[in-house]
């Protein structure tokens, strides 16, 4: 098996990225330093829509400088998009 990986510096329209990649993809793991609200109900409805096509999601997330909001984790765990 074969895997292409794609590398693509994006200085702007980040969340235009991320939501076209997220369509297309087979496969969608997220790596962040931390997570706030704004940004878990932005891509939450991209992210169910990915595993209802199929793919596999995964995020990990840090509290990098205790940044992370608990109210987007709190989100992220009890939403549907989100399987344990």
């Amino acid at each position: 098996m074969s895997t292409t990986v794609n590398v693509k510096l994006i200085t702007e329209n980040l969340a235009d990225e991320l939501i076209g990649a997220i369509r297309r993809a087979s496969g969608v793991y997220i790596m962040t330093s931390f997570v706030m609200l704004s940004g878990v109900k932005l891509l939450a409805p991209h992210l169910k829509q990915a595993l209802e096509n199929g793919a596999e999601v995964k995020v990990l997330a840090g509290d990098y400088l205790f940044v992370t909001q608990p109210e987007g984790l709190n989100m992220k765990s009890e939403s549907t998009v989100v399987k344990r």
